[in-house]
């Protein structure tokens, strides 16, 4: 899986679970029970996970995400 492929499925991933795009600055959002969504695969896993963390920080939201596996 590319970089661009994981940030795609990060922006599904969070849209599917009640996170808006664009600014959403000073929002906190609780998906660390959401995480067992996606599917088993480690590293497809670690990927979105790494994604969303990145899209959180541009958005200037904070996030409750789970471990990321290395």
């Amino acid at each position: 899986m590319s970089w661009e492929e994981a940030q795609r499925e990060a922006e599904k991933w969070l849209a599917a679970n009640g996170v808006p795009s664009g600014k959403i600055r000073g929002l906190y959002f609780d998906l660390h029970q959401k995480a067992a969504t996606l599917p088993e695969n480690v590293g497809f896993r670690a990927m979105v996970l790494r994604a969303a963390k990145r899209i959180a920080a541009k958005r200037g939201a904070n996030f409750w995400l789970p471990d990321i596996p290395e």
